[in-house]
């Protein structure tokens, strides 16, 4: 009896493959017993084309070959377009300033010119010594006697102002009274610094009224007169020339 041993798939290993066809080969032409070797089998299919191997590991990067030789070298360019003018530089500076020249000959003299325009007049001599007193004169007539002036601000005087007035006018009279018939606010012209004012107020009537003192005075508060007739308060001032300073005001007294 005779046997055969099938033959391996194609490989990439050609040697180790041939070699092994050839033992294949030997051992399938081998028979058992006595009987007399059978016609050779047909030729089997051939196998299909086995996978393709995997791909190898890239071999090391060889040397880097020598250069070659350095070309001749190229037609030169055409000239380029000329550019735009720079700005101006800074200026330098000034140079120093030359020595002066040797003066020239002096020239003939010249004719005379116009008279120039008068000069501003010269400042006025010192005094001269006094004269001889003279002769005195005849005496002449007396003046005319002239008007009354004011009273001064601190001579004594005194006004009564009309019932309800407000302007107390202590520039020319320095004791004032009034009596107020409503509520109002009194103002004053100032006489000069150190005149002491006084101003009498009177009420009349049983209605209470509230006097403001206002331009002229520097006062420490109003005055309301109060709903008894026939009481008087007296308010004492002092001038520093621009205001009168309150320096004292009394309780209501009886007229």
């Amino acid at each position: 009896m005779a046997f055969r041993i099938p033959y391996p798939e194609p490989g990439n290993n050609g040697e180790i493959r041939d070699n092994f066809y050839h033992l294949l080969e030997h051992v399938n032409n081998l028979t058992v017993g006595g009987g007399s070797q059978g016609e050779p089998g047909r030729d089997g299919v051939d196998g299909s084309d086995g996978a393709p191997g995997a791909q190898g590991v890239p071999g090391a990067t060889g040397d880097t070959g020598a250069s070659g030789t350095t070309g001749a070298p190229g037609t030169e360019g055409a000239q380029g377009t000329t550019g735009d003018t720079g700005s101006q530089g800074i200026p330098g500076d000034t140079g120093l300033t030359g020595a002066q020249g040797t003066p020239g000959v002096k020239g003939d003299t010249g004719s005379q010119g116009i008279q120039g325009i008068p000069g501003d007049q010269g400042t006025t001599g010192a005094q001269g010594a006094a004269g001889d007193v003279g002769t005195t004169g005849a005496k002449g007539d007396t003046g005319t006697t002239g008007s009354q002036g004011s009273p001064g601000n601190n001579a004594p005087s005194y006004q009564l102002l009309s019932t309800g007035a407000t302007a107390m006018a202590f520039a020319t009279k320095a004791t004032s009274k009034v009596t107020p018939n409503a509520t109002a606010t009194y103002t004053t012209t100032v006489p000069a610094a150190g005149t002491v004012c006084h101003l009498l107020i009177l009420t009349s009537g049983t209605t209470s009224y509230t006097i403001t003192f206002g331009t002229g005075f520097k006062p420490t508060g109003t005055l309301a007169t109060g709903t008894t007739s026939a009481r008087v308060f007296v308010i004492h001032w002092i001038s520093d020339g621009v205001a009168l300073y309150e320096s004292g005001r009394t309780a209501a007294m009886v007229a």
